[in-house]
């Protein structure tokens, strides 16, 4: 899984990757106080 963090160091997004740059599964997406904002799932 990666996690992507806003300069603020509070998270961005959750997720991971099947290769490089190429999403996969569920991702998380969050505002800067920590609420979800949306979720996307990818599929290959």
């Amino acid at each position: 899984p990666v996690t992507f963090y806003y300069e603020d160091g509070s998270i961005k997004s959750k997720g991971q990757y099947l290769h490089w740059k190429k999403p996969i599964g569920k991702w998380t997406y969050y505002d800067k106080e920590g609420r979800i904002v949306s979720t996307m799932t990818y599929t290959h």
